[in-house]
């Protein structure tokens, strides 16, 4: 089969300054798809910045200086460039607040006017992607297959979202052949907008099994008085860090000295709201006087991520919202017990409430109880462990690339 991965305004080339799941699931199953004999071609934004854009855009510009490169000398990444609408800071009513990305779609998808026809299939990953080549008649709607990665009524949990991108989703979602959903609760949202139960498929995403590597823990009871937590995750509303500061403070409390390392981008931030985010975070940690528990790690490459997880306790996401939850599976499947909401239910696609994760109300004494009676529970500390362990069998990046060509040679 020959492919079009569309990822929009994510480079999954660029993996120091794009670290979100969108470019980490195209890199990963464009590299293994092609390793099957497939051809994909990857195509991404080539942002040029204006004036006013932030340290993220001219920073991302500088690193996109080639028009074309290669992922693993196997997967090319032809960069489209486009230009972005002016003055995006005057559209922040509720209702227009939408229309600077929407616009982008329309303008960058007409680089794709005569290219997308060759292709057996469009993948395309985001709503937003796919609002410019198939509203704008650009790809046929009988070969796109849409990964939709973070719905609006994810979105919704953390942010405004307008009426007009909620509309224009809708028509995406309706228009696409096939949509491979990461989560069985997304399936079911997807079904509650009317999408047609026969063109949606659970794929779910995967993890890095030659890095991420099982290995069981005993229980930290001896440790008690150092706990160390980890939390991975781009810096923003979305992922809520901010609810580590008083996590931290409970334990402080409590007698424990906790260590918190936040593994997440705090340099290059996609939009100012998240900047702002990091800030009110560094604030309350200062006011708080926890400084000395708290290492922000920025952005690390996966390798070094797995490093940190061996020597963590406890994998702490206090996430409102995610579309699957990659990071939440890494922590589960190197055998770190993880703890995380039980409202975010995309999570349970693959983690198991007392077998292979710890859920939890979403309140800060209730993360903190979870430490508590993990590190005062042995058996139930090495059972989440093992468990952890052999989930990932079922998520690796090769499984998931497979299921989706199964898929797609059978779409018709």
């Amino acid at each position: 089969m020959k492919l079009a991965f569309l990822s929009y305004n994510r480079d999954p080339s660029l993996p120091s300054i794009d670290t979100d799941g969108c470019p980490d699931t195209v890199r990963h199953l464009a590299l293994e798809l092609t390793s099957f004999g497939h051809r994909v071609d990857v195509y991404a934004n080539k942002i040029i910045p204006t004036k006013e854009d932030n340290k993220y855009l001219q920073k991302k510009y500088r690193l996109q200086n080639e028009d074309v490169t290669y992922l693993d000398k196997k997967v090319k990444v032809t960069r489209m460039s486009t230009k972005r609408l002016p003055y995006r800071d005057i559209y922040n009513a509720k209702n227009s607040l939408d229309v600077p990305d929407i616009v982008d779609s329309y303008l960058s998808a007409q680089k794709y006017k005569d290219i997308l026809g060759e292709y057996d299939y469009v993948c395309v990953f985001h709503p937003l992607a796919g609002m410019g080549v198939l509203l704008g008649g650009l790809s046929f709607p009988s070969k796109t297959v849409l990964f939709p990665m973070l719905l609006s009524d994810e979105y919704k949990k953390y942010q405004e979202v307008s009426e007009v991108y909620c509309d224009l989703e809708q028509k995406v979602l309706e228009m696409a052949k096939a949509i491979l959903s990461g989560s069985e609760e997304e399936m079911k949202t997807l079904e509650s907008k009317g999408i047609n139960k026969s063109k949606l498929y659970l794929v779910g995403r995967g993890y890095d099994d030659s890095i991420f590597k099982g290995r069981i823990r005993n229980s930290m009871v001896e440790k008690q008085d150092k706990v160390v937590i980890s939390c991975i995750g781009s810096i923003r509303p979305q992922k809520n860090q901010l609810q580590l500061v008083e996590i931290a403070q409970l334990l402080v409390k409590n007698g424990f000295n906790p260590i918190v390392n936040i593994i997440g981008d705090n340099q290059n931030f996609p939009n100012s709201n998240h900047k702002k985010y990091y800030e009110s975070i560094l604030k309350e940690i200062n006011r708080l006087g926890l400084k000395r528990n708290f290492n922000f790690r920025g952005y690390m490459k996966p390798k070094k991520i797995a490093e940190i997880l061996s020597e963590t306790d406890f994998a702490v996401l206090p996430s409102r919202a995610e579309s699957f939850g990659k990071a939440a599976l890494e922590c589960i499947c190197v055998g770190v017990p993880t703890i995380i909401r039980r409202d975010v239910l995309a999570y349970k696609t693959f983690a198991e409430g007392g077998v292979n994760a710890i859920f939890v109300d979403g309140s800060s004494i209730s993360f903190v109880d979870s430490v508590l009676d993990l590190l005062n529970n042995p058996v139930l500390y090495g059972r989440i462990c093992q468990n952890g362990v052999n989930t990932g069998r079922s998520y690796t990046w090769k499984g998931v690339a497979k299921k989706i060509e199964v898929i797609l040679e059978n779409l018709h």
